[in-house]
């Protein structure tokens, strides 16, 4: 390869040196005249004589990088378009291996701040960090190890487990029940995400007024006045029966003791807000659980926890939505202070964009699960909440599409579309 390019440069060069010396010999009108006839020469040329314009090449064999002056790097790093690249003693870009303490993925670039395919840690300069190897699947469940996957795949769902751990918190009491440390993670995220609220805020002596801490991501917390409201159940007695879907039982039937049922419209947007970060932790611990092997044990713990969240996100709208319904109708004053009250409005702004957004990955996800499931071999169904492969399932019936369209059904009346269209009017985000 650099035997041919190079031996096409001499060649330019030598015919070049050759003109410059007749041009000089002889009368001025001759090395005019030369001149002239070198210059027809030269456009006259054959297209194929070299002009070099700095690009990448292709053979059977790989991909290598062409300078501008015809020449290609070998045996070296070389930064090009805003990424690192290795380019071997033959000059072709070496792809999915590790250089030295530096992996470079599938399209040739370096990875950084990520994990590698086989399960080490690289940091934002590429460089492996030592010790960082992520535990696998089948890993024992652990506060170590859930932290380590965390670190690797979740910085946010870190940040909130961290909090708590640094304040004396076992992530170990959130794991009954679970199979695997990425599974376990949901759980740990969600309560954790609680426990901040409530470590990170204050109260106030004289007025007992409290403020929750809302974590919103990259390190960011929001404060929010829990302000005057009324019991959840008020309004809640009042959802017909086929719409107590799984958690109405839990959080806003008469008598309960939840947050979301005593705080009102506050408890409600916290438990929206911790379902979401459950949501968030398990969306960004699909490269990890594509990564393990390909069976139930592996996908079945990332399934329900989706469908457990995605249902979750709609009653907690749901909830939220008609209770600010009811409170503009039988407690105006309470309707208003809510509505003023900035934090409020933009967190749930916040948390549903988000929600969204994570609901449409989570259905991208699904399509890569059967993209894999098929080059594998194996017959993939996702049906009622439920993931097969072949002819095994498992999943969450209760979490499954029936309920979600009941409530997606609900959500769009008029009179609940306008409470929400209403914070959204007053967020200072969107």
């Amino acid at each position: 390869m650099m035997n041919t390019k190079m031996s096409r440069i001499t060649g330019a060069c030598g015919f070049h040196a050759a003109f410059r010396i007749r041009l000089f010999e002889g009368l001025e009108a001759v090395s005019i005249k030369l001149f002239a006839i070198a210059c027809v020469f030269v456009l006259l040329m054959p297209a194929d004589f070299p002009s070099f314009a700095a690009q990448w090449e292709q053979d059977e064999t790989g991909w290598w990088y062409v300078y501008d002056d015809g020449t290609y790097p070998f045996s070296k790093w070389e930064y090009i378009d805003g990424n690192w690249y290795y380019f071997d003693e033959n000059g072709y870009m070496a792809h999915d291996c590790w250089i030295g303490n530096y992996y470079v993925g599938s399209s040739g670039a370096m990875l950084t701040d990520t994990v590698t395919p086989d399960g080490y840690r690289v940091g934002p300069d590429g460089a492996w960090i030592m010790d960082s190897v992520v535990p696998d699947i089948d890993s024992p469940i652990s506060e170590e190890n859930i932290l380590a996957i965390a670190d690797a795949y979740d910085a946010d769902g870190a940040f909130i487990l961290r909090d708590g751990v640094n304040r004396g918190d076992s992530l170990l009491r959130w794991t009954s029940g679970s199979t695997s440390n990425a599974g376990a993670m949901d759980t740990c995220v969600h309560e954790q995400f609680h426990s901040y609220t409530l470590n990170n805020g204050s109260f106030d002596w004289l007025t007992g007024a409290f403020t929750a801490a809302y974590y919103v991501g990259s390190g960011q917390t929001i404060m929010m006045p829990e302000l005057k409201s009324y019991r959840t159940e008020e309004w809640s007695s009042q959802i017909p029966s086929r719409l107590r879907t799984f958690r109405y039982d839990t959080y806003v039937q008469q008598g309960s003791n939840a947050s979301a049922n005593v705080i009102g419209a506050y408890g409600l947007l916290n438990e929206f807000s911790a379902y979401c970060w459950g949501m968030q932790n398990q969306i960004n611990l699909f490269d990890y659980y594509n990564s393990q092997r390909f069976d139930l044990n592996t996908w079945g713990p990332f399934v329900v926890a989706c469908e457990n969240n995605w249902l979750a996100f709609l009653e907690f709208r749901y909830y939220i939505l008609g209770y600010l319904r009811y409170a503009r109708e039988n407690y105006p004053e309470i309707w208003q202070e809510m509505m003023n009250n900035q934090a409020f409005v933009n967190i749930y702004c916040l948390m549903e964009r988000r929600f969204e957004s994570l609901i449409a990955a989570y259905q991208a996800c699904q399509e890569t699960i059967l993209r894999r499931g098929t080059d594998l071999g194996i017959r993939v169904r996702f049906v009622d909440g439920m993931i097969y492969l072949e002819r095994q399932g498992i999943g969450s019936t209760a979490s499954g599409p029936e309920f979600r369209n009941l409530l997606i059904e609900e959500i769009a009346s008029l009179e609940l579309q306008g409470e929400e269209q209403e914070l959204f009017s007053r967020s200072s985000i969107f």
